[in-house]
């Protein structure tokens, strides 16, 4: 009897693990399926989008911790203001004691960190814009193609600017899909 018993835990023991790498293969599929479709949706948003932000103003303030720019929107398509925490403003530049700086400066609309950048105004290329206009406190509307965004960037007091710095944007993939 124990012969038939070691078998019969031997058959559930086989259907039990069958099922489960049933499963698994399953998952791995739906996975893969779902990063195949992530990957053509960027491609596809990165294709559709062609553009760029030109830097057309950069200046530091008085006291080498401001920096103030003026950015034009060159992509194809608006970009969401409430988008804005996700484009990317990188400074780099260089400091009393000669170094090399290049900081990530995150979105601080309050500018209550250290370090950050803020929007402080869009300049429309006509005088009004009657559709889809950026609020003033930047939690609505669209910067357009053409339209120019005034920012504010600053760094730590104990880490100054000194000479000309370059400022660098990375634009949305997605632009300003709606």
């Amino acid at each position: 009897m124990s012969s038939l018993g070691s078998i019969i835990v031997f058959i559930i023991f086989t259907i039990t693990t069958l099922i489960l790498v049933g499963y698994m293969l399953n998952s791995l599929s739906n996975y893969v399926s779902l990063f195949t479709y992530y990957s053509q949706y960027l491609e596809g948003s990165l294709q559709e989008n062609r553009g760029e932000i030109i830097i057309k103003e950069l200046e530091v303030s008085p006291d080498n911790i401001t920096v103030t720019s003026r950015l034009m929107n060159k992509c194809s398509k608006p970009i969401r203001v409430r988008d804005f925490p996700l484009i990317d403003i990188i400074l780099v530049y260089r400091t009393l004691n000669d170094k090399i700086r290049v900081k990530w400066l995150p979105h601080n609309l309050d500018r209550t960190l250290n370090e950050g950048w803020r929007p402080l105004e869009i300049e429309q290329t006509n005088n009004t814009e009657l559709i889809n206009p950026a609020s003033g406190d930047f939690k609505s509307g669209l910067w357009d193609p053409g339209e120019v965004l005034l920012l504010e960037a600053w760094v730590m007091g104990d880490e100054p600017i000194i000479g000309d710095p370059v400022l660098i944007v990375s634009c949305l993939e997605t632009g300003g899909r709606n």
